[in-house]
């Protein structure tokens, strides 16, 4: 009778093993919709209120993985919307849809296209989340996040560095990451507006989540 019990129990184990691989694996990015949004000052609030409904509409377009709207900490009339994909193919025609739209905003805005290998011609995106800063450290964390920006901005390999929070909830950050390849982010790594910024986040536990994607260079 034991015999059978354990004949059973490794069964049983066996097949709930077999069960978790056959788990689907989540969608890898393929391609990453990125458009920098300029707006006069007298537009800023009627183009934040017209975004509002970006992040759910562009999570039903066929591929979407995340999406996010977003406002520059640094300067209010500035905007990135920025979207994964789970094809290129699908992101490109996201695009497509998003330059269809009127609205009162200067739109840079640039399609990448994952890279399965890199090597020093090939762009890195870092795409980095911040877990909720306290309502009452806001101000501190916008502080010691300012000569990062600046500083990060004047890397000669860097091609963007813009710290965002959300119009609606000014306690929730991401920071966009873009570099001529992962060199340059290494040399970032190491500068003193990187090492003091990131041992001042560690002190004041804020937590944060950074992506990488290794992409090509962008089609417009």
């Amino acid at each position: 009778m034991r015999n059978i019990f354990q004949f059973i129990l490794a069964f049983a184990f066996a097949f709930a093993g077999e069960c978790f691989a056959q788990a689907p694996k989540p969608a890898e990015t393929a391609g990453v919709f990125v458009s920098i949004d300029t707006v006069k000052r007298d537009d800023i609030k009627a183009y934040a209120d017209s975004q509002k409904g970006f992040e759910e509409a562009a999570k039903k377009f066929p591929g979407c993985l995340r999406a996010l709207f977003m406002q520059n900490a640094f300067y209010k009339d500035k905007f990135i919307r920025y979207a994964e994909f789970s094809s290129a193919a699908d992101a490109k025609k996201f695009a497509e849809a998003q330059r269809a739209l009127k609205t009162p905003a200067q739109s840079e805005t640039a399609v990448y296209e994952a890279a399965k290998q890199a090597d020093a011609s090939t762009p890195l995106i870092i795409a980095v989340d911040f877990d909720e800063i306290p309502a009452a450290s806001v101000a501190e964390f916008m502080k010691i996040s300012k000569p990062l920006r600046d500083g990060t901005n004047t890397e000669k390999d860097t091609l963007s560095y813009e710290l965002y929070a959300s119009p609606e909830n000014p306690t929730r950050f991401f920071l966009f990451e873009l570099y001529k390849n992962r060199a340059a982010h290494a040399f970032h790594s190491k500068q003193s507006h990187f090492t003091e910024w990131d041992k001042k986040c560690s002190e004041m536990k804020f937590g944060r989540k950074g992506k990488f994607i290794d992409v090509k260079a962008p089609s417009k």
